[in-house]
């Protein structure tokens, strides 16, 4: 008898809970500093401009050499080494202004060759760019200058016609109707025609926005390539959101866990405001818009109060980190949803700054918080705690290369432009991976849980029987062993342990505690509570929760009886403790067991 019981799991909530919260205070403080830090002087090289020297004269130039082999294969690296600029502060300067022969040199060249130069996303002054192109050819070049910023508000590029007075004007931007630009596509780009010999081209913009400025020069050829190969990778990047949408609303309606409804509530806003913020929707559904340029403030707090809800329901952070599930998320949610209900009152000027110093400094709290929250999950023997921070560090291991590209620490290619976009894929995949491993688990809990009500004849019979334990199954899941060395229990004292055991079988749907045990058995309270314990390897009151959750499922299985009626039924006093106990004992819901134990192939 001895033996069999000896075979208990050694439970996880043994572990010292000052260690636990030591370790979960420490790591998410640490990722808190480092990512409020990241944030911030991320933010302040957007609000801040890049400085350059006074004009000494000499303008670099972009030369078409006539000794390119195909002029149809051009494909630039970045322009701004190329580029002088000029910032008319009171915004009155039209380009006959700029190019008069007889007013002075205003632009300047960018510090150190920057390949892609930056100006302050707090400052709504005009800003012009001056590219300098020389053909050496003795015809003129239909070429393609794409500015790879999706977000500007007003963009225009002024090219000289052949007379030295006139310019022909192409526009784009935000705030201006699709229809306007001369080549359809979802960022800014102009039709260069370079003629014979050098010219100076022109490029003004305005407005409150993240001024980064990608500048490319591609021949038609190389630019429909690049553009074919971008709509062809981001069209599958959001297919698969869209696929992992459906697939969680189809496990929502089957399991009817609200958890799943969440995700997919963050995964889809997520995609729209990626398809925002990249232009697609302009291009494809609101053409004639003037609207959308702040409608990341509006699709982001959406998104993030669904990850926060999938992350309460999804980690139960509700019954591992309570204090962060009530003055931490709860307050989260809240402030999101202030601003949300605030938007339409946000000006320009407020919507860039909330963006760059509420909106991202917050993000950056939330997936340091998510990944420290993932941890202490796991640590606590929650398997869901496992796939949430291998997703998180994952996403921001390969989203990370996004910022560093940002700050010129990487190479700008394809990965490190769309770091984000890759670090995100991955992360909603291990999700989806970690939500359908949680399936798994659930029905092999539940086979487990008929084999033993099998064994055990727990299921209560249609006469309402009160189910009887056998003698020889172990009470508790089997796993580390203890040595018979550590069991100090006498014959007598066994023999009263069996009598309590007994007892608690015949009566655990009424009420009954330690103290009426002991007081019948006449026994100190006390001794009989520490020795079941060494006895079972469960504390009394642990030992007739799982009596009634076990029950409680064999009810909800075969059964259509409400959850209310079921838990009243096996002894509990609210479905509050039912809820939390048999989460405890079987790691999922009780609704969530009853459709899944529905699902199953086999019923044992």
């Amino acid at each position: 008898m001895i033996d069999a019981l000896a075979r208990l799991r050694l439970d996880h909530s043994r572990r010292p809970r000052e260690s636990r919260g030591k370790f979960g205070a420490g790591l998410s403080s640490t990722i808190f500093i480092a990512g409020v830090a990241f944030s911030t002087a991320f933010a302040a090289s957007c609000a801040t401009r890049t400085p350059g020297p006074e004009s000494d004269g000499a303008v670099p130039v972009f030369a078409l050499s006539a000794q390119r082999e195909s002029i149809t294969e051009i494909s630039s690296p970045w322009l701004g080494r190329y580029l002088t600029f000029f910032e008319d502060e009171a915004g009155m300067l039209t380009i006959h202004d700029v190019n008069a022969p007889a007013s002075p040199d205003r632009f300047r060249a960018f510090p150190d060759a920057e390949d892609i130069p930056r100006f302050s996303a707090l400052s709504a002054a005009p800003i012009w760019l001056r590219l300098r192109v020389r053909n050496e050819q003795a015809t003129p070049q239909d070429l393609r200058l794409e500015l790879r910023n999706e977000n500007l508000d007003v963009v225009d590029f002024y090219q000289p016609t052949g007379d030295a007075k006139t310019f022909a004007t192409q526009s784009a931007g935000d705030e201006r109707p699709f229809a306007v630009r001369t080549i359809p596509y979802r960022t800014p780009v102009f039709a260069l025609r370079a003629l014979p010999g050098t010219h100076d081209y022109f490029i003004r913009f305005e407005g409150y926005a993240y001024k980064k400025i990608p500048l490319r020069i591609f021949s038609p050829t190389a630019f429909e390539r690049s553009a074919a190969a971008y709509t062809i990778l981001h069209g599958l990047f959001f297919g698969a959101l869209l696929l992992m949408v459906v697939f969680n609303m189809l496990l929502f309606f089957t399991i009817r866990d609200r958890a799943y409804t969440y995700l997919a509530m963050f995964i889809f806003f997520c995609a729209v405001t990626i398809f925002v913020t990249d232009g697609y929707a302009r291009q494809y559904f609101w053409p004639n818009a003037t609207w959308s340029s702040g409608l990341f403030n509006l699709f982001n707090p959406i998104s993030t109060i669904g990850l926060v809800l999938f992350l309460r329901r999804f980690l139960r952070t509700r019954r591992h980190t309570p204090r962060i599930d009530r003055f931490v998320l709860w307050p989260l949610i809240f402030a999101y949803g202030v601003l949300i209900v605030t938007y339409p009152l946000q000006s320009n000027f407020l919507r860039i700054f909330f963006a760059l110093f509420v909106l991202l400094p917050s993000g950056f709290f939330i997936a340091g918080l998510a990944f420290t929250l993932g941890i202490v999950v796991w640590r606590r023997g929650n398997p869901a705690g496992k796939y949430h921070t291998i997703a998180g560090a994952v996403f921001m291991l390969i989203g990370e290369l996004q910022y560093l590209e940002v700050f010129d620490l990487v190479h700008s290619n394809l990965l490190t432009e769309n770091g984000a976009r890759v670090g995100f894929l991955v992360y909603i995949t291990l999700l989806t991976i970690g939500t359908g491993q949680r399936i798994k688990q659930i029905k092999n809990s539940l086979q487990k849980l008929n084999a033993r009500l099998q064994l055990e004849d727990l299921l209560p019979d249609a006469t309402g029987a009160s189910p009887i334990h056998s003698e020889t199954m172990p009470l508790t899941d089997a796993g580390t062993s203890r040595s018979p060395t550590e069991w100090t229990i006498t014959p007598r004292t066994e023999a009263l342990l069996q009598k309590t055991i007994e007892r608690i079988r015949q009566d655990f749907r009424s009420e009954i505690s330690r103290e009426s045990l002991a007081l019948e058995l006449d026994w100190n309270q006390d001794n009989l509570g520490r020795f079941f314990k060494m006895y079972t390897g469960e504390r009394i009151g642990d030992f007739i929760n799982r009596l009634r959750v076990e029950t409680a499922a064999g009810i909800l299985r075969d059964t259509e009886d409400r959850i209310t009626d079921i838990a009243f039924a096996v002894g509990f006093d609210s479905l509050k403790t039912f809820n939390r106990n048999f989460v405890r004992v079987l790691h999922t819901t009780p609704t969530e067991f009853r459709k899944i134990s529905r699902m199953a192939p086999e019923r044992v």
